[in-house]
């Protein structure tokens, strides 16, 4: 699938090159850690990230996800190969979406950047609970809506597997989170995330 994006819609969108958080991956301010992994809440283990959720690269993200251009998502492979972890994984996966949310928009968007990155990737997790956006929620109220909205599909085994958990936007953290925390408890032995794009640190 080739994008289709006029070249003014491309300016200014580079790999970001700033300071990061050294759990999360977030672009930040001060200091080593954001505040989010500060409270030591994290379910994974390492994050990984291509650009800061802001200007024409939340445009462009925003197109592919909500008005039906999956297409958009090949124009940021050659940026997100550069920021791939050198870390060998046992199976790489996505973060999934509701059947209601898929039925409707026609694609998941993880599951497109995991496929377009790896070759093969395994859909491990069921999402059990067609939550409300995370986006209009606070971070108290993202932890809320996603609780409990994931389980592990039947019949796998992933003890002692290193696994990379593929999504498109880290916000709070709270989805990451959830699907860590299942897959720790279907006793993985480690879980990083990638993500197309990270929430600033504020």
């Amino acid at each position: 699938m080739e994008h289709s994006l006029c070249e003014g819609c491309v300016t200014d969108i580079k790999n970001y090159t700033g300071a990061r958080c050294d759990i999360c991956s977030r672009p930040i301010g001060a200091g080593n850690i954001c505040k989010i992994c500060r409270r030591g809440k994290n379910h994974f283990d390492k994050g990984y990230s291509v650009f800061p959720y802001k200007g024409n690269v939340r445009k462009v993200l925003l197109e592919m996800k909500y008005k039906d251009r999956p297409d958009l998502y090949t124009f940021f492979k050659e940026y997100a190969k550069k920021e791939l972890p050198s870390e060998e994984y046992d199976i790489y996966t996505f973060v999934p979406i509701h059947r209601n949310r898929y039925v409707q928009r026609g694609y998941n968007q993880a599951e497109i950047i995991c496929e377009s990155l790896f070759e093969k990737c395994d859909n491990l997790l069921i999402r059990n609970k067609d939550t409300a956006p995370q986006h209009n929620l606070s971070e108290e109220q993202r932890e809320k809506n996603i609780k409990n909205a994931f389980s592990l599909r039947e019949g796998l085994n992933l003890e002692g597997k290193k696994i990379l958990l593929v999504d498109d936007i880290l916000t709070s953290g709270a989805t990451a989170n959830e699907c860590a925390k299942i897959l720790k408890k279907a006793k993985a032995k480690r879980v990083d995330i990638f993500v197309l794009c990270a929430v600033e640190d504020d």
